[in-house]
């Protein structure tokens, strides 16, 4: 555990290799339901707010899915709250949409009313996602009902997100601090009820050190940095990089 690694490297070191382990087992298991059922759409089924306790780094296991599966990604995240529901969905769309994998999104549970619905569809729709699932309890009400035919039409496939702000999530600060906002500890801690209230004043993606790493940052003019005290070098630099050439740090 934490309290008891030997450094803060250590500990760093530590927590890429489990979650390493985690995306090896996960392109491992694409690649075998690949073989077996090879015309099938399928998805995996991840949850959890790609936070390192439980062994996820978003972009790793999203480009693992794009290199040795073509398996689509469904995120079992979402509740009856779009601000809660695009906070810890914002991330894994952003990272399919990079990586070209199908995104998804599976309710945990939560008030699911005929709003709730419609801003399930609504999130659906804003982050080019082709995937929507639904459990059959959820769909028998009139009111549910009546928010899938008013978002039906939206559901054609035209729309195509644009967005030249982004968000930092800064992994590192969470692997040492584990401020990651979805844990035992604290369920909803500093950063993500930060995210919820920031959606309700500017649209934005969440980008993360990997994608930054990949010259996602060349698509935004924007990067809001919300929480995170510790970086790695690299992290700065490409971050700097990015000021220079013309990108404003808020």
């Amino acid at each position: 555990v934490r309290e008891e690694a030997a450094s803060d490297r250590a500990w760093l070191d530590q927590t890429a290799w489990y979650v390493g382990r985690m995306t090896w087992l996960m392109k491992e298991w694409g690649e075998i339901c690949r073989e077996a059922l090879p015309t099938t759409t399928l998805y995996n089924a991840a949850g959890g707010a790609g936070d390192p306790p439980r062994g996820t780094h978003w972009a790793d296991p999203t480009r693992a899915l794009a290199d040795s599966s073509q398996l689509g990604h469904r995120v079992t995240n979402e509740g009856g709250d779009y601000a809660f529901n695009y906070a810890y969905t914002a991330l894994p769309g952003l990272c399919c949409r990079h990586y070209g994998v199908p995104f998804g999104n599976e309710p945990w549970g939560g008030d699911m009313c005929g709003a709730a619905v419609l801003g399930r569809m609504y999130n659906t729709v804003t982050q080019d996602a082709a995937n929507l699932f639904f459990y059959f309890r959820i769909i028998l009400g009139p009111a549910t009902w009546l928010a899938i035919e008013r978002a039906m039409p939206y559901l054609s496939g035209e729309y195509r997100r644009i967005n030249r702000v982004a968000v930092w999530y800064p992994w590192t600060h969470f692997v040492l601090s584990d401020e990651h906002g979805f844990s035992e500890k604290g369920l909803r801690d500093k950063f993500w009820p930060q995210i919820e209230e920031l959606r309700d004043i500017v649209d934005f993606d969440l980008v993360d050190d990997h994608l930054v790493r990949e010259r996602i940052l060349d698509n935004y003019d924007f990067l809001i940095v919300l929480q995170g005290t510790t970086y790695e070098q690299s992290e700065l630099e490409r971050l700097a990089a990015w000021v220079e050439s013309g990108g404003v740090l808020i």
